[in-house]
């Protein structure tokens, strides 16, 4: 694969001129926030970044400054993640930035501290449907802090500047060179990156939500006068979906041999179906012509209207 260039921005670079920007890059990462969930912590050019790489195509992923020192404070930065990339398309990692910063030294904790913190971040990222990345530093942190072989699985973003990275021999997505880059269309100093591999997914189709089968006016006709005669559907009432509730009720097969006041309201069913008087009683006439109906389509012949009677009658 080519080498892809990139460029780390946030609102330091002020307001990025995104068209001449684009024929000098592959990608762009982009900051979004850092710390609690807090509006005043918000990357104040993130929204505008986002909507011009997404105007002009430039295929992007976007990082946040970590300040989670422990479990409490992960959740706290996962609502504001969420909060920030509510309703946008991301098909990149979230990098999540470790490096000390005034007040915040992440060497103070120890190594076990830092990867149950990390998996905790990873957890809750996955949770919200993002993969999670990392970065942060070649000697202070992927070499000293992060070297468990957990970290493997994790996407990394290495800042090693100079003319290549030193003395670090685990699999890497992408390299920052050097944070003094110049790029046409951005005024001062920028992040340069290189990637040899793209961490760009095409983004997956959601799946097709499952259709609901459709209401069978007939069924649910049927289901009413079950429950007219004292039958119960506990679970989907008269939906008019012949399901297994419908079975249950429908193996209690009504015939002649039953009494003949009962079921009155499923036998007028039964009596429009076969072409006699409907009165609700099941009596001889309506036997006949039920070990007619069955005998002209191919049913045992029984005088009984059961489950594969019913199906018939009611086209299921």
């Amino acid at each position: 694969m080519k080498m892809l260039k990139g460029i780390g921005v946030s609102h330091y670079q002020g307001n990025i001129d995104w068209d001449k920007v684009k024929p000098q890059i592959d990608f762009a990462i982009l900051r979004i926030g850092l710390g609690d969930d807090i509006p005043s912590q918000d990357d104040k050019q993130f929204e505008r970044n986002y909507a011009e790489c997404t105007r002009l195509g430039i295929p992007f992923a976007v990082y946040f400054f970590s300040y989670a020192v422990n479990k409490a404070k992960v959740a706290k930065e996962i609502a504001h993640i969420k909060r920030l990339l509510k309703g946008k398309t991301l098909n990149a990692p979230v990098y999540i930035d470790i490096e000390n910063a005034r007040g915040l030294d992440w060497r103070s904790i120890s190594d076990a501290l830092m990867l149950s913190i990390m998996q905790e971040y990873n957890l809750q990222l996955n949770a919200i449907g993002y993969k999670m990345g990392i970065y942060s530093s070649r000697s202070a942190f992927w070499n000293e802090k992060m070297s468990d072989p957990w970290y493997d699985n994790i996407s990394k973003w290495v800042a090693e500047y100079g003319d290549k990275v030193n003395g670090f021999n685990r699999p890497y997505d992408i390299w920052q060179y050097t944070s003094k880059g110049y790029v046409n269309g951005i005024n001062g100093n920028v992040d340069m990156n290189i990637s040899y591999k793209s961490i760009f997914e095409k983004p997956t189709p959601a799946p097709a939500a499952p259709q609901p089968k459709p209401i069978n006016t007939a069924v649910k006709d049927w289901q009413l006068a079950a429950i007219a005669d004292g039958y119960k559907f506990p679970k989907y009432g008269a939906d008019g979906i012949w399901g297994a509730e419908c079975e249950s009720v429908a193996k209690g097969a009504i015939c002649k041999k039953r009494l003949t006041y009962t079921n009155r309201n499923l036998t007028k069913i039964v009596q429009r179906a076969v072409g006699v008087t409907v009165d609700g009683l099941f009596g001889k006439n309506t036997d006949r012509a039920v070990r007619a109906y069955q005998g002209s389509n191919g049913l045992t012949v029984d005088g009984c209207v059961g489950i594969n009677t019913w199906k018939k009658i009611l086209g299921v």
